[in-house]
């Protein structure tokens, strides 16, 4: 509108009812755009991270204080050159990798300290499972590993003895 002043004045109406509105973007008040749950698009710097998260993350984490067992592979039996450095756990079916005492399930915590693909130069890649074929002693423990150069196959399971095994 024309301001009253003339000379080629203008006059903006801001009142209410005007359609604007400093304090709003949108239509949504500043709060809305620091609310993380609003985002649709980006990324959150890691310092702004807090809390327990219900995620996958593909590749390594930096710090893990919780490790789950997947169950989402039960009949797999993936080689050791497809293991990342770290540590995972698995839920198996005994037909998946040949650990067979008896149960019908067991969970196997796979750990490679180092390297990549068929790498052996950290030690290999090792395997820990725990079965659920005993009762007595809640279940049988056993460890394989590929202590081999190159990395491409697992070594026989082999049980860990103890006391209560001795006594069977």
């Amino acid at each position: 509108m024309i301001g009253e002043a003339g000379n080629g004045s203008v006059q903006i109406n801001t009142g209410p009812d005007s359609g604007l509105d400093a304090d709003t973007l949108d239509g949504a008040q500043g709060a809305f755009y620091l609310n993380a749950g609003n985002m649709n698009a980006g990324f959150l710097k890691k310092e702004r991270l807090n809390g327990t998260y219900d995620i996958i993350i593909s590749g390594q984490s930096g710090s893990t204080l919780r490790l789950r067992s997947s169950t989402n592979s039960p009949t797999g039996n993936p080689t050791p050159d497809e293991f990342s450095t770290g540590i995972i756990a698995d839920t198996k079916n005994n037909t998946a990798d040949g650990l067979f005492d008896g149960g019908t399930r067991h969970v196997v915590m796979t750990i490679r300290n180092g390297g990549i693909d068929f790498d052996a130069t950290f030690g290999g890649v090792k395997q820990l499972a725990f079965t659920d074929a005993n009762a007595d002693v809640g279940a049988g423990m056993w460890l394989r590993g590929s202590f081999n150069s190159p990395a491409n196959s697992f070594g026989n399971w082999h049980e860990i003895w103890h006391s209560e095994t001795m006594e069977h």
